[in-house]
């Protein structure tokens, strides 16, 4: 967000990611110091050498030159920042939850081209699950399951019953 643009970019995932691994950044020149030292140890490929990685966490980022600088000048609090009571400088217009009209054409009439896992339905993955049991539940379906067993135990109670759960009842019948 400091140059405008990402450090690195292609068409294809798999390019992007070779560059990520590999290629050397190219630092915009109107950064100041601060802010180019901020990015790079940001931008430390290895995590363990990463700005924020040590022992103090966090604390190293908010230490930085660069927000320090800020601090002093705008008189950031950090802890009124963490605790969500510093207003936002720039509030974009929303209509609604599904707005998309703050993002470029460019990508909302873009098609998705490269994803990162290949459908189940593509050929070349039609084994790909084999022997996997584990079926992720259905939030549509657990609703109205939740709605099936609520109106059951109204049933139940209304017919002076106390209603039985599934186990129970299993268990007496055998």
């Amino acid at each position: 967000m400091l140059a405008g643009v990402p450090p690195f970019r292609a068409k294809s995932r798999q390019v992007l990611q070779q560059q990520i691994t590999t290629a050397k950044v190219k630092w915009p020149k109107f950064l100041s110091p601060a802010a180019l030292a901020l990015l790079k140890g940001l931008l430390t490929r290895d995590p363990q050498r990463r700005l924020g990685a040590g022992p103090d966490g966090s604390a190293a980022i908010r230490a930085h030159a660069f927000f320090k600088a800020r601090a002093r000048a705008r008189g950031i609090s950090w802890q009124a920042l963490e605790e969500r009571r510093l207003p936002s400088p720039y509030k974009p217009p929303v209509a609604h939850s599904l707005s998309v009209e703050n993002f470029d054409k460019v990508w909302t009439e873009q098609r998705p081209v490269d994803s990162p896992c290949g459908s189940p339905c593509n050929p070349a993955h039609a084994g790909a699950f084999e022997g996997f049991t584990y079926v992720a539940p259905s939030f549509l379906a657990t609703s109205r399951m939740e709605a099936a067993l609520a109106a059951a135990a109204a049933a139940a109670a209304s017919a002076g019953a106390a209603p039985a759960d599934s186990a129970s009842a299993a268990g007496d019948a055998a």
